[in-house]
């Protein structure tokens, strides 16, 4: 089964150089050059956080 399609398994949210978040499998790897910004999650947890912070902006160079 694909790890995105689990509704049950747990997963990370990551960033990219560019603040914009995605969920990533708790069971793979960060890839390189992207950040954790929320660590293993249930998924609901992981969504409501991402798009949370999808959706609100922030200034160049700010970190959550």
């Amino acid at each position: 089964m694909d790890p995105f399609d689990d509704p049950y398994a747990e997963v990370r949210v990551v960033i990219d150089t560019h603040g914009h978040p995605s969920l990533w499998p708790a069971a793979c790897p960060v890839p390189f050059g992207w950040a954790t910004a929320l660590c293993p999650a249930p998924r609901a947890e992981a969504d409501a956080y991402r798009d949370f912070h999808q959706s609100t902006p922030t200034a160049p160079g700010y970190e959550w």
